[in-house]
């Protein structure tokens, strides 16, 4: 490392003595760059040469012939999270309804300008274990009438707050939520915080429903996080566990088989599904920007820096 700047920028310069051979760019610069009129300024101006482009910029960076673009899905799932062990949505039922409440394609366009496909489970087609081949809980307000009287709520009822990240694309899809729940019965509010107050609320169970998102691993086994007891009090925020599903979870790691994990990962997402802790509702798609001088990929598993060159 040549230069940090704590919260500001980092600088790079390459290790000649790397085995893979000397890379072509022999310094990378990282500028930390908050604001989006900033960034996106800095990047017209010739200042940047790759950024990530903010959803709501994306069609006036696309259209501009000076840049290379690529938008392409990744592993990154926003959902809704249950706080399972309290009421009111200690009840299944209850969560199956809001999760047949939303509609998705509705919270993409809002939230992420179209730029996002609707997820039907926590697992991404990028992730070994990924099936598409699972119950899903596509839009459907009527079916989310008939549970919320099944779970005993007949006349709808008020679910307090939805906790969100404020200013963000977060805030945005529970104002999506929250007009959509309203629609078969039930109310709600937003309370929107930062976020280290969001998280650790999650983490500690203070919440009632809340959502998120999560740049998840490529490999089916990560989930375990969102539904094994040991990880109760960390990513695992919707609080519930299941000895099953646990004893599966253990049984995919522990196999070497690939067809045999495969069966075991499809057994799991059945009953994860079933139980309804998460409501899965897009993948982001990832949109990058650059210049057009740059020999640039971009990566699902990340960019190998050291293939950068200029033409």
């Amino acid at each position: 490392m040549a230069e940090a700047v704590p919260d500001v920028s980092v600088t790079l310069e390459a290790y000649p003595g790397y085995w893979g051979g000397e890379p072509s760019i022999k310094t990378l610069h990282f500028e930390l760059i908050t604001d989006d009129t900033t960034s996106i300024t800095a990047f017209e101006a010739g200042e940047l040469d790759v950024m990530g482009v903010p959803s709501a910029n994306w069609e006036e960076i696309v259209s501009n012939d000076a840049f290379a673009t690529s938008a392409r899905p990744s592993n990154h799932v926003v959902y809704l999270i249950f706080n399972t062990e309290t009421e009111p949505f200690n009840n299944k039922e209850l969560r199956q309804a809001v999760a047949y409440a939303v509609n998705r394609q509705d919270i993409i366009d809002v939230a992420a300008d179209g730029l996002a496909s609707p997820a039907t489970s926590l697992a991404t087609s990028y992730m070994f274990g990924y099936t598409d081949d699972h119950m899903t809980y596509e839009y459907d307000p009527e079916k989310a009438k008939e549970l919320l009287a099944q779970a005993g709520y007949p006349d709808g009822l008020d679910i307090g707050s939805i906790k969100t990240l404020g200013g963000s694309y977060f805030e945005k899809v529970v104002q999506v939520v929250q007009a959509e729940l309203a629609e078969v019965g039930i109310t709600c509010t937003i309370e929107s915080m930062d976020g280290n107050s969001l998280v650790n609320d999650c983490i500690t169970g203070n919440f009632t429903m809340a959502d998120m998102g999560q740049n998840l691993s490529l490999d089916y086994d990560f989930l375990k996080t969102y539904f094994n007891e040991e990880y109760i009090d960390g990513l695992n925020m919707a609080r519930y566990s299941d000895s099953t599903i646990q004893d599966l979870f253990e049984k995919g790691a522990s196999t070497t088989d690939k067809e045999e994990r495969l069966a075991i990962y499809k057994e799991i997402e059945d009953l994860t599904q079933e139980v309804c802790a998460y409501v899965p509702l897009y993948n982001l798609q990832t949109t990058t920007a650059w210049n057009k001088d740059l020999n640039y990929t971009p990566s699902i598993t990340g960019v190998l820096y050291k293939d950068f060159s200029w033409k």
